[in-house]
């Protein structure tokens, strides 16, 4: 019986998988999400220690965790509470090094999209508001780093760059190169947080 599924999943659902697995977008969103797995692990092992104080009762350890929850909190925001930011980077590197194209320029062009997105201020204006940072924020995040690498890709094969002289060092040229990319990627993602 088991042979017979087997034979059939093989014949049937492992060529899908195989185009599935092959599809640039979905392969930098699995790349990112496996990337992420070290910071989830750390996350989740400072999200334990401050129940330990009500499981172990009054003790050095309890009164340790107790007097710095804070510190101890700090872990969980920088990697669980801040992962969407990760993976937008991720998947901007990923795809762009799929296409070929300047890295640095594909990460910081994704991180201000996602940021000018996501970020919300506070009601008086003098903070930021980061909870679409976390796990609220990731299919943003993923569709966020998609388009602004397909925008980038887009104004590379259009030929809509900024060409610098022969003799200009290559890195001055990248950063360049992506002004007009800028200008239209940030003018899309204005529009769309208008």
């Amino acid at each position: 019986m088991y042979k017979k599924f087997e034979a059939i999943m093989n014949k049937y659902m492992m060529p899908l998988a195989h185009k599935v697995d092959k599809q640039r977008h979905l392969s930098a969103i699995k790349a990112s999400m496996v990337a992420m797995t070290p910071f989830t692990i750390l996350g989740s092992f400072f999200s334990i220690l401050p129940a330990l104080p009500n499981m172990i009762g009054d003790n050095p350890i309890s009164e340790f965790i107790i007097n710095n929850q804070e510190i101890i909190n700090l872990p969980v925001t920088l990697s669980i509470g801040m992962i969407s930011l990760y993976v937008v980077m991720c998947i901007s590197y990923h795809l762009g090094t799929h296409y070929k194209l300047y890295i640095p320029g594909c990460i910081t062009l994704s991180t201000f999209a996602f940021l000018f997105i996501s970020i919300q201020s506070t009601d008086d204006g003098l903070g930021y508001i980061l909870k679409n940072f976390g796990a609220n924020g990731l299919f943003c995040a993923m569709l966020v780093g998609i388009i602004s690498v397909e925008l980038y890709n887009w104004c590379k094969k259009k030929n809509l760059t900024i060409h610098m002289p022969e003799g200009v060092p290559d890195f001055v040229s990248k950063s360049f190169e992506l002004i007009p990319t800028t200008i239209i990627v940030g003018g899309i993602f204005i529009v769309i947080r208008w």
